[in-house]
């Protein structure tokens, strides 16, 4: 059980650091609260627009397997831990996001803020160009429709100037038009008509139901459902979110960016792998374009990361499930 409550541990220190050593608050400040280091332009000021320094994102990093394998399997004492903080640079003449590592944990007089670049492949380690654009609320603003339109604008956006944004021209109809004009024209004289027609009325995508032609016997009782006679099969501790299941064992774990996670997964006893997890991109689609297109995300950083929902019993999962 030792291995969950080391390795995956929470960051409570970190929000404690700048109080804690103020001569350092230039590095740790960023940790507390995600409040702005002391020597940064403080966000909304006016007269800075969009750029400013922020922490993105505060998250554990995972424990190098070499580290770690030692410690599980001997006497040695357990591997230091780190943070991963990402910083959104947009105050440097040469704007950036720059992950970081912080540590070791928990935060004392030798806790150090470094780049965090030994992880990556790319010869720019985990500094990113930053090319982020923010835009007011309505245009940010996703819309999804249930048939899709066949409709794209061409926008310049280079720049961190919204002011110097502007829409080059449209597609419709596997044609471009690089004004309103021509667009308008072509629209007026009945060349643009959409294949698919948008209505107002969703009524069409429900359960149609009509007890006019009245109902079955037992209708309204629920569906058989799964039954646990003798109790459930396997063991959990929710605390350690440790799963012990005919002869398997394993941890779970959770991430942003890597999705679920196993680790320390073992047959009847025998270690068989150390760490299972995505740590990949899953986009399925086809078509050239949104009228054609499906597109299903199932990668660790969009379904199964930072949009993981929690489920519903009876829907998602058996009622009785533990989850």
């Amino acid at each position: 059980m030792l291995l969950r409550s080391y390795l995956v541990a929470g960051l409570v220190q970190l929000a404690a650091a700048s109080r804690t050593y103020p001569e350092r608050r230039g590095e740790f400040s960023c940790l507390g609260a995600l409040s702005r280091p002391c020597d940064w332009p403080q966000p909304n000021t006016p007269g800075q627009g969009n750029c400013h320094n922020y922490a993105f994102w505060i998250g554990a990093l995972p424990t190098n397997k070499s580290a770690v394998i030692v410690y599980i399997v001997g006497d040695n004492p357990p591997p230091p831990k780190f943070a991963r903080v990402i910083i959104f640079e947009e105050g440097r003449e040469a704007p950036k996001s720059q992950a970081y590592m912080v540590g070791s944990l928990p935060v004392s007089s030798e806790t150090i803020l470094e780049p965090l670049d030994y992880i990556y492949n790319g010869g720019m380690g985990g500094s990113v160009p930053f090319n982020v654009h923010v835009f007011d609320d309505v245009r940010a603003t996703r819309k999804f429709f249930p048939t899709p339109l066949d409709f794209f604008l061409l926008i310049n956006w280079t720049g961190r100037d919204p002011a110097a944004y502007s829409v080059k021209g449209f597609a419709t109809k596997e044609r471009f038009f690089p004004t309103v004009e021509d667009l308008t024209l072509a629209f007026e004289a009945g060349e643009l008509e959409q294949e698919f027609k948008q209505t107002r009325d969703g009524s069409w995508t429900l359960l149609d139901r009509k007890p006019e032609m009245g109902t079955r016997k037992l209708d309204e009782k629920f569906s058989a459902t799964l039954g646990e006679l003798g109790g459930k099969s396997y063991k959990l501790d929710k605390d350690q979110r440790y799963v012990e299941y005919m002869g398997w064992s394993f941890y779970l774990a959770h991430s942003r960016s890597l999705g679920l996670m196993f680790f320390d997964i073992k047959f009847k006893g025998e270690r068989i792998l150390y760490e299972l997890s995505l740590q990949e991109a899953l986009t399925q689609y086809g078509g050239n374009q949104p009228l054609a297109a499906s597109s299903a995300f199932q990668d660790s950083h969009y379904s199964l990361g930072i949009e993981m929902k929690v489920l519903l019993e009876g829907f998602d999962c058996p009622f009785g499930s533990t989850f």
